[in-house]
Order: structure tokens, then sequence, then C-alpha cells
């Protein structure tokens, strides 16, 4: 599998290839296919091709139901790197807050500290003395 590659775009690529050999009159069992494929596939994929050879018989699993699981496991691993890369910019807020006596506090991650934004000043309540630490976002 080539890097970028989808897996919709690496069957067909394979399928090509496979339709080419049959051309020529190599033909390829559907076993050996299954395991071209798994072998195929870059390292970031081998907790998945580990769980597939171990769940599943590849001498009787079709090619139909291994592209459907790795299509799947595809979908997954782009909502994963979604999911955390959002988590990456909503905790790395930066901002100057000042506190009640005037010191400026500043911090990549204001949410992850305890403050939260309302309107555009940033307000944390102490928790040791119960008074708020108000300042304007710059």
């Amino acid at each position: 599998m080539q890097s970028r590659e989808s897996i919709t775009q690496m069957y067909s690529r394979f399928t090509d290839i496979t339709n080419g050999l049959a051309g020529l009159g190599k033909t390829c069992d559907i076993r050996d296919m299954v395991r071209k494929i798994l072998r195929s596939l870059p390292g970031s994929w081998t907790p998945k091709v580990t769980a597939i050879e171990e769940a599943n018989d590849l001498r009787r699993m079709s090619l139909e139901k291994l592209i459907g699981s790795l299509m799947a496991h595809g979908i997954n691993m782009e909502r994963l790197g979604e999911s955390s890369s959002r988590k990456k910019h909503s905790n790395t807020l930066k901002g100057e807050v000042m506190e009640k006596i005037g010191q400026p506090i500043r911090s990549r991650k204001l949410k992850k500290s305890g403050f939260s934004l309302v309107g555009s000043t940033w307000t944390k309540t102490s928790m040791v003395e119960g008074e708020g630490i108000i300042g304007k976002v710059p």
C-alpha cells in the first residue's frame, strides 16, 4: 500500500494487477490474495492485521470481507486522527491572564488549568482563597 492511499484505491490497484496477471495466464488463489493484501499494509496497520489473522480462517476468508473490515478500520483511524488533532488545538489556547495582584500568568493550556472563557475574559476561581482570577484576552 502506498502512502496516502485509501483501502479502496489500494484494492483497485491490486485488482488491476491480478487481472493483468490472469490475462497472462497466472492465476492467484483467493487465500494468496488475502495474504498479499495483509502483507502490503503499512506498519501502523499491524494491530489490525494481527486481529484479522487471529479472528478469521484466512483460508476461507473472502476478499470482500477483508476489504470491508479494512475500510471500516481506515475510517476509524481517520476519525481518531481528526479528534486527536482537534483536542491538541483546543487544549493549546494561548493568552495572558492577570491575577488579582497584577502578575501575569502565562499558560498554553488554560482550559486544562481550570480557566474558562466568559465573553472575552478568562476566569478562574482560586480554590484556596475562593477569589476569582480575572483578566482580558489579549
